[in-house]
């Protein structure tokens, strides 16, 4: 084996393997996201005012600013008949599409029904994203072993 064939083939498992890494990172938070589907109903609510916040946080080229909506919005919910609760949440880019006394489905947990969000919970995505680096990371390991067993 050259000394340039021995680096690919390093080469090729390290890639694999932070591949892997990146599939378990993505496929673990995907499987969180799976619960809230689990967990979460739909609703409607009524948004009563919006705060916009701006958070400066520190990067190597110097501080950034975001920006975000705060939501004060009202729901009902079916516990011992129907509640109307009231809570406040973040989210970074709704305000266009939730201005204040519209009226929007959102989704609520019903084991906190105070945790509220904008978009229904989805892990489809971040699965596929897991799957394919599973995928890549098991193709160059594979890769890297057909070319330690071929000389």
């Amino acid at each position: 084996m050259t000394s340039s064939c021995s680096d690919c083939t390093i080469g090729l498992v390290v890639f694999g393997l932070i591949s892997l890494l990146f599939a378990l990172a993505f496929i673990s938070i995907g499987a969180l996201e799976y619960e809230k589907t689990l967990t979460y109903k739909s609703t409607i609510c009524w948004v009563n005012s919006i705060t916009m916040v701006k958070r400066t946080f520190s990067t190597k080229n110097g501080p950034m600013t975001s920006e975000y909506a705060k939501y004060n919005v009202s729901y009902i919910i079916p516990i011992n008949l129907y509640t109307t609760m009231s809570t406040t949440f973040e989210e970074s880019n709704g305000l266009s599409k939730h201005p204040i006394h519209s009226s929007d489905t959102c989704y609520y947990d019903t084991t906190n029904p105070y945790k509220v969000q904008w978009k229904k919970p989805s892990p489809q995505q971040l699965l596929t994203v897991g799957i394919f680096f599973a995928l890549l990371g098991i193709s160059m390991l594979t890769v890297a072993c057909y070319y330690v067993l071929k000389i």
